[in-house]
């Protein structure tokens, strides 16, 4: 069963260790659906319920370190692609000079 279909960004699922039934009884099934995409993600906050009552800094903290891996990962990404394009002969033409 495919849950999160025809999305191609990086999907972070995260959910507390005390959240409704259903979300985590689907949490296997999330997972599988999201591994498509290797800067994907998963992870359960201990002792968080569907709320994050009592645990809104650690699941902020947990999404800002999720982010910034992605935007990193990205860059490189970037990074890698710009310094290929450079080392491909180009014809480029210039407009009025």
């Amino acid at each position: 069963m495919v849950i999160i279909k025809g999305v191609d960004s990086p999907v972070f699922d995260l959910y507390g260790e005390n959240d409704l039934p259903h979300v985590v009884n689907t949490a296997q099934q999330r997972k599988t659906s999201i591994n498509k995409n290797k800067l994907s993600k998963q992870m359960i906050i201990p002792d968080a319920n569907h709320f994050f009552n009592e645990k809104e800094e650690e699941m902020i903290n947990t999404v800002k370190v999720f982010l910034d891996n992605v935007n990193n990962e990205e860059d490189q990404i970037r990074t890698s692609s710009i310094v290929s394009l450079l080392d491909t002969p180009a014809v480029t033409c210039g407009f009025g000079w």
